[in-house]
């Protein structure tokens, strides 16, 4: 990680045991590693970075201050904050309150408690306390500088899994080679009649990602689904979640961008990529998507978007969708009245109602496929949610002066369509229409 933020900086790795040492220097060859006990280090370095040492000590405080010797700009401690337990060789147990606001010309900058159990393959099961001490003349650096340098958000990607594991495993493999450090994937398995369960937990057997299998036991549709993966992530202390279609696939560096414009933008609220058809690659599906209040359409804006600008929208694909946890918390997750269809524009529109902007980035890309799931759906059933959510949508957000031109509109269409069926027999689907008039203005689901 440090690496990869800092390419020009050289990196020193101390550790006082020798296994450690020769099982580092394996990993990253590239990289400089030797033996030492920590009240002995003589070198100086413009920055130290201490994870789980300092609780080793009997005096962790003198040693902190030893090191703080050695360091000429900043000094970045992690320790255990609550261990649940684990490691009892620990001397010490920390909390906020436990280091000093300031030490030899050094003070406390920055203080963030984390949990690190969360993080993908983690060690240290439990909070841990990260703090940043700086030298006074390095204070002038700006605050979020602090922040960069210490923690990457941690990010939930969920997937909702429903007879299509074969478009699941496409979806995962792209995932085992981004670039993104800090993620795991949380498959939710939306009541598959086949044996999808037992093939993704067997996929996940043979792979290194960090997989989180949910079995739901039946379906809850888009939004239903959804939710469960969401609940879990959010138990997780994650920052971010990121819902993905399953039969999607991702560019390698896809995240990285997606993460950094919620980072340096604290008023986007949800972050989409650019999603592009699988078909035919180079072939915009979606960046971003409009809401035509006086019909109730939302259509997806496919116009080139350079790749330096990122574009404010009306509502962002469901098929790739970066949330904010402190969104999530404030609006909730989706409404699950609406089962599929126009959940995400509901829930952006939400977002936007409670002051969260919604950004479609284009230096992040996504291929979709797209109606995997639909294309197995009985149609009159397809039908009944598609234009039901549409009233729904207009009545839980649309204003009067929006009906009086949707209200004649809806009449009109639905009129429409209801003498097509009539015409052609289909009585399946005039009584879909029916019901999805009724249960529209109501409100309802039936």
């Amino acid at each position: 990680m440090l690496a990869a933020h800092f390419p020009r900086a050289k990196i020193v790795g101390v550790d006082f045991a020798g296994s450690a040492i020769e099982k580092a220097q394996k990993k990253f060859p590239s990289l400089n590693f030797y033996q030492a006990n920590l009240q002995d280090l003589a070198d100086s370095w413009d920055a130290t970075f201490l994870v789980n040492v300092l609780e080793h000590f009997e005096h962790p405080i003198f040693m902190l201050r030893k090191v703080l010797g050695r360091t000429n700009k900043l000094s970045i401690i992690m320790v255990p904050f609550r261990e649940q337990g684990r490691h009892p060789e620990h001397c010490v147990s920390f909390d906020e309150d436990s280091f000093p606001s300031s030490l030899d010309g050094f003070n406390l900058v920055y203080q963030r408690v984390i949990d690190t159990s969360c993080y993908p393959r983690t060690l240290w099961p439990g909070k841990q306390l990260l703090a940043i001490y700086a030298k006074e003349n390095a204070l002038s650096l700006p605050a979020n500088r602090f922040n960069d340098l210490a923690i990457i958000p941690f990010v939930a990607i969920i997937i909702l899994n429903w007879n299509s594991w074969q478009e699941t495993f496409s979806c995962l493999e792209s995932l085992c080679k981004i670039t993104y450090p800090y993620w795991q994937v949380i498959v939710v398995d939306n009541g598959s009649s086949n044996d999808s369960v037992a093939q993704i937990g067997a996929w996940a057997c043979k792979h290194d990602i960090p997989l989180t299998l949910l079995p739901t036991g039946r379906n809850l549709g888009f939004t239903g689904g959804n939710n469960v993966g969401i609940r879990h992530a959010i138990k997780q202390a994650v920052d971010y979640v990121l819902l993905l279609n399953n039969d999607t696939t991702v560019a390698r560096n896809f995240l990285e961008p997606l993460v950094e414009f919620a980072e340096s933008h604290p008023h986007a609220g949800m972050i989409g990529p650019v999603v592009y058809e699988a078909a035919q690659p180079e072939t915009i599906q979606s960046a971003g998507a409009r809401i035509k209040w006086w019909t109730a359409k939302f259509p997806p804006v496919t116009e080139p978007m350079t790749e330096s600008t990122p574009r404010q929208a009306d509502y962002i694909s469901g098929a790739a969708m970066l949330v904010r946890r402190g969104v999530i918390e404030a609006i909730g997750a989706f409404d699950e009245t609406f089962f599929l269809y126009v959940e995400e524009v509901d829930w952006c529109q939400r977002a936007r109602d409670a002051g969260h902007e919604i950004w479609c980035v284009p230096q992040s890309r996504i291929w979709h496929k797209g109606a995997v799931s639909a294309d197995t759906m009985h149609k009159p059933l397809l039908e009944y949610y598609r234009f039901r959510n549409r009233i729904f949508f207009m009545r839980k957000h649309g204003h009067w002066f929006h009906w009086l031109v949707f209200g004649p509109y809806l009449a009109r269409h639905i009129v429409g369509k209801l003498i097509g069926c009539t015409f052609s027999g289909r009585r399946e689907l005039r009584s879909a229409l029916w019901r999805a008039l009724w249960d529209g203005l109501r409100m309802k689901s039936s």
